[in-house]
């Protein structure tokens, strides 16, 4: 699924996914299952370096977004203005 969404995906901005640390705890899952995203089995998911919880001015990073130069998965301020290829949190 994230190799055909990050395709499809390449010619706009870097679409938010469903991801996301609801309860500011660095544990990331997907909104509407809540099934995680950390751990081994999902670690070749994210960019390196990703998850990164902290932005460089100290805010939390609790979203997560789909990278479309190597389809992986990166967090960022859910205030930040993204399309959407899920439901609207």
């Amino acid at each position: 699924m994230i190799s055909f969404a990050g395709s499809y995906w390449t010619d706009v901005d870097d679409p938010w996914i469903g991801g996301k640390d609801d309860n500011g705890n660095d544990h990331f899952s997907w909104i509407g299952s809540g099934e995680p995203l950390l751990g081994p089995e999902v670690s070749s998911y994210w960019s390196s370096g990703e998850p990164d919880h902290e932005d460089w001015d100290g805010r939390d990073k609790d979203c997560v977004y789909l990278f479309h130069f190597n389809e992986k998965l990166r967090t960022s301020k859910c205030s930040n203005s993204r399309p959407f290829i899920c439901e609207k949190y």
